[in-house]
C-alpha cells in the first residue's frame, strides 16, 4: 500500500521579525489541526543585502520533490527588488511541485493577496475622522515593493479624500506630499526615513506633522525610537500608525 505523504514547504523571509515573527505561527497550527507536515524555509529577502539576508538565501535550495509535496511562497517577503520575471523563473525551479504565492501574484501559480490598498486608506482615514489629524506625515518604503506603493496609494487617496490635498489619483497637488512624504527606505530604516524628515526638512513632531504614518510597523518603530531620542514621544507630541500588526509595534513605549 502506498503511503500517503502531505510535506508542505512555506519559503518566508524569516521567522525572527516583523509580521513574519508571528504569521508563521499560524501555519504551524493549520498544519496541526490538518494532520500535516510543515516545514518552514526562512532563507531571506532575495539578493537582499540589507542585513546581508542573501546568505540565507541558499536554503531555499532545499525546496523540491524530494523534500515536499507543495509549497507556499510568501512571495511579498522575500520577492525583494526581483522583477516579475526573474521572481518567475525563481519559483520555476520548483516545477513540478504545486505552488501558491501570496501577496504577489505570478502566472501560472495560484495567489492569495491582501488588500494593502484599502487596509491603508482604512488607517488614514481613521486618523482623520476620528482623530482630527490633518498634517501626516509618511514613511515610504522601497520603490521596488508592490505592496509598498500600493499602501502609498490608500494615503494619498485618503488625503485626497478628505480634501487635505486637491487633485485626483494620477495627478496630485504634490506641495504637501513632497514635504511630508519620505524618500524611499526599506523597511528596517525607519529611523532613517525619520532623520530626513528632522535633520534634512527641519520638520518638527507636534509643529511640523500632528500623525506619522509607517509603511510597515517596522519603519514605525524605527522613526519613533529615533524622535525618542531626540525628545519627541507619542502621544504627547504627535500620533503614530503603522501596517502588519508586528510582535514589535506591541512593546513600544
Amino acid at each position: 500500500m502506498a503511503v500517503k505523504r502531505n510535506r508542505i514547504g512555506l519559503l518566508i523571509s524569516s521567522i525572527h521579525k516583523g509580521f513574519c515573527l508571528h504569521a508563521w505561527e499560524s501555519f504551524v497550527h493549520t498544519a496541526a489541526k490538518e494532520k500535516t507536515s510543515l516545514f518552514i524555509f526562512p532563507g531571506g529577502g532575495l539578493h537582499d543585502r540589507q542585513d546581508y539576508e542573501y546568505l540565507r538565501n541558499p536554503v531555499y535550495d532545499l525546496v523540491n520533490t524530494e523534500n515536499l509535496d507543495g509549497c507556499i511562497s510568501w512571495s511579498t517577503t522575500i520577492r525583494h527588488s526581483l522583477s516579475k520575471e526573474e521572481y518567475n523563473h525563481f519559483l520555476s525551479k520548483f516545477v513540478p511541485l504545486p505552488i501558491v504565492t501570496i501577496g504577489f501574484s505570478t502566472p501560472p501559480y495560484p495567489c492569495i493577496d491582501y488588500d494593502n490598498y484599502n487596509g491603508m486608506k482604512a488607517l488614514v482615514t481613521h486618523c482623520i475622522q476620528v482623530h482630527g489629524a490633518r498634517k501626516i506625515a509618511f514613511l515610504r518604503g522601497p520603490d521596488s515593493s508592490s505592496v509598498s506603493q500600493s499602501r502609498y496609494d490608500g494615503y494619498c487617496d485618503a488625503l485626497l479624500d478628505a480634501g487635505i490635498i486637491k487633485g485626483t489619483s494620477g495627478k496630485k497637488n504634490t506641495d504637501y506630499l513632497d514635504t511630508l512624504v519620505t524618500g524611499s527606505f526599506s523597511l528596517d530604516e525607519g529611523g532613517r526615513a525619520a532623520a530626513q524628515l528632522l535633520e534634512e526638512r527641519s520638520l518638527v513632531p507636534g509643529r511640523d506633522f500632528d500623525t506619522l504614518v509607517g509603511t510597515s510597523d517596522l519603519m514605525a518603530l524605527g522613526a519613533m525610537n529615533y524622535f525618542s531620542q531626540r525628545g519627541y514621544h507619542v502621544p504627547a507630541d504627535y500620533h503614530v500608525i503603522g501596517f502588519s500588526d508586528s510582535m514589535e509595534s506591541r512593546i513600544a513605549e
